[in-house]
């Protein structure tokens, strides 16, 4: 975007959460067993990805792009008494992307 010439912008990478993760800061019985009762609701498995998002866009000089993405996180405890474990199952990946005119002079390739 600082250049004399467009640039062309075919897609992007990005990094996002399949599953659910599961944490709990004890180690008894008990804690166990409540993990395992999260895993069976929630269908517990876990793995960061990378996804590719297709943009198919060419950028002019001086114009600039922003992406941003949010993904769905829903939260799930499960307790007895002073005993708890703790989810996280990842949902759906939104991203926006929004260009914007910038500050240009001109430059080089």
């Amino acid at each position: 975007t600082y250049g004399k010439s467009a640039v062309d912008v075919t897609s992007v990478n990005y990094t996002y959460n399949i599953g659910t993760n599961i944490t709990t800061s004890a180690t008894n019985k008990v804690t166990a067993y409540l993990v395992e009762l999260l895993a069976r609701m929630t269908s517990a498995t876990y793995v960061t990805t990378t996804g590719n998002y297709p943009l198919n866009i060419t950028l002019p000089a001086g114009t600039g792009m922003t992406l941003t993405a949010t993904q769905a996180i829903t939260t799930y405890t499960i307790s007895s008494k002073s005993y708890q474990a703790t989810g996280q199952q990842y949902g759906k990946v939104s991203i926006n992307a929004k260009t914007y005119s910038r500050s240009h002079t001109g430059g080089s390739n």
